[in-house]
């Protein structure tokens, strides 16, 4: 399940590329980039929400909003501010300013910050030299599938550090959320969050003055599907994190330039089947190995 949201989650990244082409929204408007992804995270939590009230054969455990208390709505507003929306509105921001290759390889420290966040907050989740050797090989294999020329050395603190501080909430919400799923239950507190932090993210683009971008049946089409990906993703990898140890699922992180690339080839045409590629896929699947035996 860790591999199909890591696969959902590579297809995102051509799918936004499209969806920008079809919303004519340029690299460096934030705020229709902003709106953008307040819409999609909107619809993802109407829909996970929508679903978990779905009538069924219920079981005990099924919490009804009414029945949530003051400090679980608490967790859930934690949740939404740290893993929506700081994680992509400094994500967004990083990105229009650096490329999409350095982005690939600066997002995969989000596997070493939740790392170092389960090792200070899980006794049983803890360092050891092949979590670390498994840490490095999939490292190796972001760069690799990466790695072009032109990708440079600079840093600027809008664009890679930004993206640094990005791959920080993600790691943390990925952490907090094992913590708050134990009294949320998973796919409410996954389509909630979504919900909340796509209403800060719209409230955010027209505080920047957002002029609305639209589109035709295609673009809506596939700004359909990208909300479909959040909330299914989202509904899972919650799921993921509150049943197993936090480093087993977030070291799948890895796995993603990876799917976006193949995808890239598929859906934009793009070319990446070269010896990096290849070793790199090696590599990935050695580190998540590593990190799980």
């Amino acid at each position: 399940m860790a591999i199909f949201c890591s696969f959902l989650r590579g297809s995102a990244f051509p799918a936004i590329k499209l969806g920008y082409q079809l919303f004519n929204i340029e690299s460096s408007n934030i705020s229709a980039q902003l709106y953008f992804a307040g819409i999609r995270f909107l619809i993802s939590g109407l829909l996970l929400v929508g679903f978990y009230y779905l009538p069924r054969k219920r079981d005990e455990k099924t919490q009804s909003l009414k029945s949530l208390n003051l400090n679980q709505w608490k967790k859930i507003v934690v949740l939404a501010l740290i893993q929506t929306f700081f994680h992509y509105y400094f994500h967004y921001q990083g990105l229009s300013i650096t490329s999409g290759a350095k982005a690939s390889i600066i997002n995969s420290l989000t596997v070493f910050f939740a790392f170092i966040l389960s090792h200070l907050l899980f006794t049983n989740d803890q360092i050891s030299l092949k979590k670390i050797l498994g840490l490095v090989a999939g490292f190796v294999a972001v760069v690799l599938v990466n790695w072009t020329p032109q990708l440079g050395y600079s840093f600027n603190f809008y664009g890679e550090g930004f993206l640094i501080v990005a791959s920080f909430f993600a790691s943390l919400g990925s952490v907090y959320s094992k913590r708050a799923s134990n009294s949320v239950q998973p796919i409410l507190l996954a389509g909630l969050q979504l919900f909340i932090g796509g209403i800060l993210l719209l409230t955010v683009s027209f505080f920047l003055g957002v002029s609305v971008p639209k589109s035709n049946l295609l673009g809506y089409s596939l700004l359909l599907y990208l909300s479909l990906l959040s909330a299914l993703v989202l509904s899972i990898w919650t799921t993921l994190i509150k049943h197993n140890k936090v480093t087993s699922i977030t070291v799948y992180y890895f796995l993603n330039p990876i799917f976006g690339s193949l995808l890239s080839v598929i859906i934009l045409g793009e070319s990446i089947f070269n010896i990096s590629f290849l070793i790199s896929t090696v590599a990935v699947a050695v580190g998540i190995y590593l990190v799980n035996r």
